[in-house]
């Protein structure tokens, strides 16, 4: 299966373009990931950069292994527990 026609997808990609790279040399490189839906939207990201593919591969990996038990809770405006799941 092709990957455009997945449908809910985490990718890892690097921070800095081909492009950047060459504008800056001597940067090295950090890393990413995002989590699509089916619509190709981005649903959640690392919020952090990692300093090698591997890292970023090992984070995947335990958030890919957190969410298919985590609960959900709904935190109201006052900062209480509105509704667990």
């Amino acid at each position: 299966m092709s990957i455009a026609r997945q449908r809910r997808r985490f990718e890892i990609y690097p921070e800095l373009t081909h492009h950047m790279m060459k504008q800056n040399p001597g940067r090295k490189n950090r890393w990413r990931w995002r989590l699509l839906a089916a619509n190709n939207r981005v649903v959640a990201d690392s919020g952090y950069s990692y300093e090698s593919i591997l890292a970023t591969r090992k984070a995947v990996k335990r958030v890919r292994s957190m969410v298919s038990f985590a609960g959900v809770i709904v935190i109201n405006a006052k900062g209480r527990v509105e509704y667990e799941a």
